[in-house]
């Protein structure tokens, strides 16, 4: 897909994120995107460090930080593999619309991201599970009545 099918506006902010992603990088496709919730920053420490992106330096991310969210973008590259930490997520519950917080993930596709891990803490009914367990959610119920895909 264009960068323009996203929501990008040639020459606008996130097309020259877009454009200051792959120069500083030399990366023009990655291969993942991480999005990290609370307390996974450090996940983005795998490899090698490529290119750190400041959210509050760019107006094409949506405003607000939560707090244990570091508020970065960091490219990584690790074996053969591209990736893109986003450290730090985006909520509806800071006011922001479904469209609006699934920018890393448009993003993310604009850069050839074909895979995306999102990472939060989930609360289970299993009183099985432990704080810290992991959890794969294949599924959700969304009682917000929006969607990230309007419009």
């Amino acid at each position: 897909m264009s960068e323009t099918s996203w929501g990008f506006k040639p020459g606008g902010p996130a097309d020259q994120l877009v454009k200051e992603i792959r120069r500083q990088t030399q990366i023009d496709q990655f291969d993942l995107a991480v999005v990290l919730g609370s307390g996974w920053n450090e996940a983005a420490q795998i490899g090698n460090v490529v290119g750190v992106f400041e959210y509050s330096d760019w107006s094409c991310f949506p405003a607000g930080q939560i707090a244990g969210h570091s508020g970065q973008l960091i490219a990584v590259q690790s074996s053969s593999c591209n990736i893109l930490f986003f450290s730090g997520r985006f909520h509806c519950y800071q006011g922001l619309s479904a469209f609006q917080a699934a920018f890393p993930a448009r993003l993310s596709a604009t850069l050839g991201c074909s895979r995306i891990l999102l990472t939060c803490a989930t609360g289970g009914v299993n009183r099985s599970y432990q704080p810290g367990d992991f959890m794969l959610v294949d599924d959700h119920i969304n009682l917000l009545g929006d969607n990230p895909l309007r419009g």
